[in-house]
């Protein structure tokens, strides 16, 4: 079933077939746990939704914005692709995205603690003003990322790439936690 420019319940709709979305939004919404299957999302809008511990399989996101919403303990890796989309003010706390693409998307002014980004496609990802703390980026390529403002990160350069990735301090010391030296 297809869906253009309309504003729309997930929780009204049944996930038994594949449902493509266009220019949707979806607002003030709780679906905690919600099943969502081989659906495609593109250029939707989701705000201040609760999709904690929900299950998206094979379905794909593209230049969607996501606001002020609960993402918590998602596997984003059982969806097809996450593509240009923006996550901004959102709570995407203990999420797996281990070895995913996700090169071009923004996580800004968001909660992402204790999330799994190991060995991901991160180059030209936003991180700005984000709490990473306990965040695995470990064997990530973070080339040309950007973490300004962002805080309670730990990213070993000896297991990920950082070139040209940007940072600001004083939270650029932590990349020197790895290397065991004392910085007065």
């Amino acid at each position: 079933m297809i869906f253009e420019d309309e504003k729309l319940n997930l929780s009204k709709i049944s996930f038994n077939e594949r449902h493509e979305f266009y220019n949707c939004t979806f607002s003030s919404q709780d679906l905690k746990e919600l099943k969502v299957t081989d659906s495609f999302f593109d250029e939707c809008i989701f705000k201040n939704i609760d999709l904690s511990n929900c299950s998206l399989t094979n379905s794909k996101f593209s230049d969607c914005t996501i606001e002020e919403s609960k993402l918590i303990g998602i596997n984003w890796t059982s969806i097809s692709s996450l593509m240009n989309c923006t996550f901004n003010k959102c709570i995407l706390d203990y999420s797996i995205f281990n070895s995913m693409k996700l090169s071009k998307n923004k996580f800004i002014h968001s909660s992402i603690k204790e999330a799994d980004f190991s060995e991901s496609e991160l180059e030209s990802v936003e991180f700005c003003f984000s709490d990473l703390y306990a965040t695995n980026f470990s064997g990530s390529n973070l080339k040309k990322s950007d973490f300004r403002n962002a805080t309670n990160y730990s990213i070993d350069p000896a297991f990920s790439n950082i070139k040209k990735a940007k940072f600001s301090l004083p939270e650029a010391i932590n990349l020197l936690k790895s290397f065991d030296i004392i910085v007065e």
